[in-house]
């Protein structure tokens, strides 16, 4: 069971470092666009 642990816990790190990720790109993407990333809203306002 305890060898179970760590390669779950390292499974758990990488999703949640991913998602954080592409929420990162996701405003990175907009900007170099010329776009203003709206955070309430959580999109890319591109005028």
């Amino acid at each position: 069971m305890k060898r179970a642990v760590v390669p779950l816990s390292l499974f758990v790190l990488g999703c949640i470092t991913g998602w954080q990720a592409n929420d990162w790109l996701s405003i990175d993407d907009c900007l170099d666009a010329g776009g203003a990333w709206n955070y309430e809203r959580e999109l890319c306002d591109l005028e």
